[in-house]
């Protein structure tokens, strides 16, 4: 069973990228300008293929962010439980996933330099480009 799933997100990959790049390829031949989003990492997380897409947010380890963005963090331990931590070295967010320990619900963080929570979206990051 688990070889023919392999198999089936082996095969799945393989035809989204020979799309890709035939994609690419017809841009190229008809002058126009094509911005191509390449998936950076994969992974199978509960027999499913999770893509992550490059959005210029890299993980990181706390003790690497500033001294205001962990004590904001750490504001967050009692009620939530931390899934991943990512940061943007262009605009100088920190992005965090975590989780309500009490009623399990996912939850998206996002700070400044400066530790304080700030909406962002996607809007934001396609006006940005």
């Amino acid at each position: 069973m688990k070889k023919n799933l392999i198999l089936a997100v082996a095969l799945t990959l393989g035809a989204m990228t020979a799309v890709s790049a035939k994609s690419v390829e017809k841009a190229q031949e008809s002058n126009k300008i094509t911005v191509a989003v390449i998936a950076q990492d994969t992974t199978v997380k509960n027999d499913t293929v999770v893509q992550q897409v490059a959005d210029e947010f890299k993980a990181i380890k706390f003790e690497e962010l500033n001294e205001k963005v962990q004590t904001t963090i750490r504001g967050l331990v009692e009620k939530y439980d931390l899934n991943a931590l990512h940061f943007n070295a262009k605009r100088q967010i920190t992005k965090l996933k975590t989780t309500l320990k009490s009623d399990k619900t996912e939850k998206t963080f996002y700070f400044d330099a400066e530790g304080k929570e700030i909406e962002y979206d996607e809007s934001q990051k396609s006006q940005e480009k």
